[in-house]
Formats: structure tokens, C-alpha cells, sequence
């Protein structure tokens, strides 16, 4: 019998101690949601062998797998598990390039990379970068700038967000453009961007991205709610719209064809408006949806992402269940 494949799941959720460094603690929390359901998905495949990597500082993991602790400067540990591994999917998110410096360190080991390649999180980690791709080919986005530019034109206010944020996290609604004009941000060394507030419902893809093919797992609704100036999301309603998977499937297939190298699990955030969609950013990793995808499509969603990374067979949704479940985001103040 051939051996079991050794994966490697990867957890930058907390920063792993990394120089005292830390992610929000509503991230931290939604990133170990998130590698607790792949960790299930992955344990109940039976020719996988798991290897974790853990914040010591984060509550107990409940599946038996090889954990190992990560504590001050990690990226030697990740570097040798990498190395160790068959296959290494990664948890972490695009801020600061972290996301693009693992995944290049799997594609430097010559190991089997369970996500996008590390030029496709280079583009998707900006979003204006993303906007700029998009918008080229007539994909419909709105108008981004860098904070401090031109104001875009808008009738119904602005949205200001880092330019490589994760999820909903720092970011803010003004109803004008003189409540933005008194605004500072906290942390004035990154870099922001700003856009025209879109009246319409938010809304998210879940795809499934192999070589020239991207296939729709889900059709996510966003909750949203305004705390403030803040603009935050409270919870995913996943699979909430099945019957718009082959509608959708013609931007899926032009989005992987304007970013070269999504592969795997992909996230997209775009607002539903009476004029069609209008995305917003793309996802390079596994986002929140994730936490109920195999609950909701009644099949094993690390299947699914093992199947599409080694090209082994085409992933149909004709075939996928369609249960809307609804997921929580941590908050924490």
C-alpha cells in the first residue's frame, strides 16, 4: 500500500509569538475556526497524515495530530516542516506579505502547494492592485485610490480599508466626503485606500480553482452591520443562494483567467446591485465560509481542494448538496 501523504497545515493566526508580534484578536479567532474545520476535514481522510503547527498561547486542539508549538522567530520550524511535508496548506492571512512568503517557501521546497501560487497572493493581497487587474478587462469594481488622493465620485459616502487587509478588519464608512477629510487612520505608515460606498447587498464566492478551471462551490451572503464609523461583518449566510452557482460561473472563469495562479480554495467579495455584480477583492486562501463549507455542500471540502491541486479530476457543482448554514465572526473590542 502506497504510504499515507504527510500534510503540513499552517498557523499564522497570532503571529506564532513571532517577536512579540499579534493579529486582532477577532482575526486570531476566526483563523482558529478556520484551521479547526480544515483539521477535520483533512483528519477524516484516510491516506493523510497531519502536522500542525500551534500558538501555544491559543485553546487546545481536539483532533490527534502531530502538534508542534510555535514560539519565538518560528519561520525556521515552518521551513523544516515544510520541507518534512508532502503538502503544505497555509492559514494566514495576506496583511504584511506573510501569506506570500509562505507560499513561496512551499513552492521553493518543491512541495505540493494546497492554495495559490505565490505571484497570484502578490496581486490578490492588494486591493487596489486587484481593482486595477479587474477593471482593465471590464470587470465591473469600483473606483480605488490610495487615502489621501482624489476623492472617486459618490453620492452615498466612502469606504476606507488597508490596502492588504484581511477580512472586514479596520474597515470604516463616512458618510462624506468632510467626515473623511477629519479622519486619521491609527496606523498612518500603511498604506489605505479608499472607494464610493456601493449600495447593494455583499455578497461572497466560495470557488474551487484548478489549472484553467474554476468551479462554483458557493454563493455566500455577508452580514454586515455599521458600529460607528466601523464597517464590520458579524456573520456568512453559506450557500445562501444555490440557484446562482451557474450565474456566477462566467465571472469565476474570467477571474482565473485575469490572476494567473489561483488554485484551490479562493474567496470573492463583491456587492450584489440591480446593475450585476461588483467585486470588491479576491481571497487567495481559505476564508470564513469555509468553517460550514463541507456541511453545506454534503461532501469533504479538503477532498475537493487535494483533488483540484493535483489536477486529478474535474469538481462539478452539478453534484455538490446546497444547505445554507450560517457562520459567526468572532468579534472582540
Amino acid at each position: 500500500m502506497p504510504r499515507p501523504v504527510k500534510i503540513f497545515l499552517c498557523e499564522f493566526i497570532t503571529g506564532g509569538g513571532l517577536a512579540g508580534q499579534s493579529l486582532p484578536p477577532a482575526l486570531a479567532s476566526e483563523g482558529d475556526a478556520i484551521l479547526r474545520a480544515a483539521l477535520g476535514d483533512f483528519c477524516a481522510l484516510n491516506d493523510c497524515r497531519i502536522t500542525v503547527t500551534r500558538d501555544p498561547r491559543m485553546p487546545a486542539l481536539d483532533q490527534k495530530v502531530e502538534i508542534l508549538n510555535v514560539r519565538v522567530e518560528p519561520w525556521d520550524l515552518w521551513r523544516r516542516c515544510i520541507s518534512a511535508a508532502d503538502a503544505a496548506l497555509i492559514i494566514a492571512p495576506e496583511t504584511g506579505g506573510v501569506l506570500e512568503r509562505f507560499n513561496r517557501m512551499v513552492e521553493d521546497a518543491g512541495r505540493l502547494l494546497l492554495g495559490c501560487t505565490s505571484a497570484a497572493v502578490a496581486v490578490a493581497a492588494s486591493k487596489i492592485a486587484t481593482i486595477r487587474a479587474l477593471a482593465s478587462h471590464g470587470v465591473a469594481v469600483p473606483e480605488t485610490v490610495y487615502l489621501g488622493q482624489r476623492l472617486p465620485e459618490s453620492g452615498r459616502g466612502y469606504v476606507v480599508k488597508p490596502d492588504d487587509g484581511a477580512g472586514s478588519e479596520d474597515t470604516f464608512f463616512f458618510e462624506d466626503a468632510e467626515a473623511l477629510s477629519e479622519w486619521r487612520p491609527a496606523d498612518e505608515g500603511r498604506a489605505w485606500v479608499m472607494q464610493p460606498y456601493v449600495q447593494g447587498r455583499a455578497m461572497s464566492l466560495a470557488l474551487l480553482c484548478s489549472r484553467g478551471h474554476a468551479g462554483v462551490l458557493a454563493v455566500n451572503e455577508q452580514i454586515q452591520i455599521h458600529e460607528g464609523m466601523e464597517l464590520r461583518q458579524t456573520g456568512t449566510l453559506v450557500n445562501a443562494r444555490p440557484q446562482q452557482r451557474p450565474i456566477m460561473q462566467g465571472l469565476a472563469d474570467l477571474l482565473m483567467n485575469l490572476i494567473p495562479g489561483l488554485r484551490g480554495f479562493v474567496g470573492v467579495d463583491y456587492i450584489e446591485t440591480v446593475a450585476g455584480p461588483v467585486v470588491l477583492e479576491i481571497n487567495p486562501r481559505l476564508t470564513t465560509s469555509y468553517v460550514a463549507m463541507s456541511d453545506s455542500l454534503g461532501i469533504n471540502t479538503a477532498q475537493l481542494i487535494l483533488d483540484a491541486c493535483l489536477e486529478r479530476k474535474a469538481t462539478t457543482t452539478r453534484t455538490l448538496g446546497a444547505r445554507t448554514v450560517r457562520v459567526e465572526v468572532p468579534h472582540h473590542a
